[in-house]
């Protein structure tokens, strides 16, 4: 399972979970804006920036292609 934690007008999060659809990954999102308690969840795990992506495997910050490009396809 792949989860997707964004916020609102969130340009990198839009283009990470546009990338996710088009190669067919299913994901959840989780929206934390103005959730304090998860925006320092994610801090204290070294996340500085948005989205925030968590698979089974691996997890990172921000839009990164090669990361999701590894994820494959009808997850």
């Amino acid at each position: 399972m792949v989860t997707v934690y964004t916020t609102n007008n969130c340009a990198q999060c839009f283009t990470t979970k546009l990338a996710l659809k088009k190669r067919g990954i299913a994901f959840e999102q989780i929206d934390i804006t103005g959730n304090a308690a998860m925006q320092e969840k994610l801090k204290s795990r070294g996340h500085r920036s948005m989205p925030v992506v968590v698979t089974d495997t691996d997890e990172w910050a921000g839009f990164l292609p090669h990361k999701i490009n590894a994820i494959g396809g009808d997850e």
